[in-house]
């Protein structure tokens, strides 16, 4: 596969800015792709300044990414493990961060290497880390430990790189993270993320990975779209644009699959590109309807049916999906302006009744008999949540 497993970033240096769990996280770095040369070291942080109190999650993120900006930083360090029971992924893990000056990266027998960067929130000078950082910190650094192979004595500190700090702080010893981390690998089953069902949120971390996502559509019939397609194009853009504003991409795939048959429909087919039954609604005709563009011949019924075509999956098929699903699950009111953005590019291609908006927080109202509006996606869609949950449980399958 050369599906990076990772999200987009935006901004400069870049950022991913996604939480986990952490057992989102130990799915994510059992499976992460660190290139042909993965990192060798693991080096410990902590932030001093936002401390616990002060961290506001992806706000705090975003701050953090305007003072390396500042600074003049084209990276960052890796990950910051938050008091929100979050580990924040800033620079990808497959590229060098910058956050401990020699530390970062060298070469030794003319070898190179390079290390993750983990920052724990928090000022640790005259007490140790505890709670949700801690537990955290200890998830992160085992968890990459076993991926790659390091050994729990092996993991440094950045004051280990230079005589002018004392991060991760002085009541942080080295010989308590080694055994705090030798234990937890001792102790550790890596978490799997629950079975999705009716009730899943739409929005959400991604619960899966751009890898798992494409090889699942690949290995199906996908009659229109080569491999290339999927993993280059469809599958990277449906993760950068839901990622971005806050839906899983997991949720948003599953219910494409499950519209399109995994692509194979002629709905979805070039011209259409129809990624999820927009606008088509059961009408048909055997007769062209000269200049109106919402009827489209259909070679597998031979009769024109009516539903929406678009130009292209980047900027208007992918955008339309998730802008439209977005408008189900939040209320104008709910929305931030680049969720609004978006939805309005949506709700441009096919208005939306105002009474459904934030009408399904979960896919079970997706379907006009489990929506309080009496309304929905899909009619009846008496187990059409279901059904996209059986397609997201499938797609997480793949290994």
């Amino acid at each position: 596969m050369s599906v990076r497993v990772d999200y987009p970033t935006t901004g400069s240096p870049p950022m991913i800015g996604v939480g986990l769990t952490i057992g989102e996280w130990l799915e994510y770095v059992e499976r992460y792709d660190f290139g042909p040369l993965p990192p060798t070291e693991l080096v410990l942080h902590h932030t001093y300044i936002p401390n616990e109190k002060q961290w506001r999650g992806l706000t705090s993120m975003r701050g953090m990414q305007r003072f390396y900006a500042g600074k003049g930083w084209g990276s960052a360090p890796h990950i910051y493990v938050g008091p929100d029971q979050k580990i924040w992924l800033f620079t990808p893990m497959y590229n060098v961060g910058i956050h401990a000056g020699t530390g970062n990266s060298g070469r030794v027998n003319g070898k190179f290497w390079y290390s993750v960067g983990i920052e724990m929130v928090g000022f640790f000078d005259d007490k140790r880390p505890s709670g949700a950082v801690w537990e955290g910190t200890k998830a992160v650094l085992g968890g990459l430990c076993r991926r790659l192979n390091i050994r729990p004595e092996e993991i440094t500190f950045h004051r280990d790189y230079t005589n002018q700090k004392s991060c991760p702080g002085w009541a942080v010893t080295h010989d308590w993270v080694h055994s705090e981390v030798a234990q937890w690998l001792g102790q550790a089953v890596p978490e799997r993320i629950p079975l999705l069902d009716a009730n899943t949120t739409l929005l959400h971390a991604p619960r899966a990975t751009a890898a798992q996502c494409a090889q699942f559509l690949i290995d199906r019939r996908h009659d229109e779209y080569t491999s290339f397609d999927i993993e280059r194009v469809i599958v990277p853009q449906y993760f950068d644009i839901c990622t971005s504003v806050g839906l899983d991409p997991l949720v948003v795939i599953a219910q494409m699959a499950h519209e399109t048959g995994h692509l194979s429909s002629f709905w979805s087919a070039r011209p259409q590109r129809n990624p999820a039954g927009l606008g088509v609604n059961g009408r048909h005709r055997i007769w062209r309807v000269a200049g109106d563009t919402r009827w489209a011949y259909n070679t597998q019924r031979h009769r024109y049916e009516y539903g929406l075509s678009f130009a292209d999956w980047q900027t208007h098929s992918i955008p339309a999906h998730v802008g439209r699903l977005l408008a189900y699950a939040l209320k104008d009111h709910e929305a931030t302006p680049e969720q609004r953005k978006i939805i309005a590019k949506a709700l441009s291609y096919r208005s939306l009744p105002t009474k459904l908006r934030g009408s399904a927080k979960t896919l079970k109202p997706l379907g006009r008999v489990h929506n309080p509006t009496g309304q929905g996606w899909a009619s009846p869609g008496t187990n059409y949540g279901g059904k996209i949950a059986d397609a997201a449980n499938a797609i997480l399958s793949v290994r």
